[in-house]
Order: structure tokens, then C-alpha cells, then sequence
């Protein structure tokens, strides 16, 4: 792949465009199965911990639980 510079932007040629709205239609597809898919359940408060150790231990358990499965 060759660098091309330019001296200004008007030097430069204009950018791509699709043709069609059919690939923007595709990836919302697939951003909407991503989405339904590995949808991801956040806690509904904040939550108060004693020190370090019981927010680590929580947020590990919350993950553990939370983790998407690699079901086929």
C-alpha cells in the first residue's frame, strides 16, 4: 500500500461513500443480535463495600455470574 501526501485538503480526492443502504442494514443486524445475545445485567444501585478486598470479591462474583456463555 503506497503513502500518498498532499500539499492541502483540497488535493485530496473526495472519500468513499457505499452505494447502498444494505451494509449499514447488515451491521445493524448484527449490532442487534450482539446486543440480544450477550446482553449484560448491571447492577441497580450503588453499592457499599468495608474495604477492598469485599468490592474485589464482589465485582469477581458478579462477572463469574454475568459471564456470557460460549454456548454453540
Amino acid at each position: 500500500m503506497t503513502v500518498e501526501r498532499y500539499r492541502s485538503v483540497e488535493e485530496m480526492p473526495a472519500p468513499a461513500t457505499p452505494r447502498g443502504t444494505k451494509l449499514y442494514r447488515r451491521i445493524a443486524e448484527v449490532w442487534h443480535t450482539a446486543r440480544v445475545l450477550a446482553r449484560r445485567q448491571y447492577p441497580h444501585a450503588v453499592l457499599k463495600f468495608r474495604n477492598i478486598e469485599e468490592a474485589q470479591a464482589a465485582r469477581k462474583r458478579w462477572e463469574r455470574e454475568n459471564r456470557p456463555s460460549r454456548k454453540p
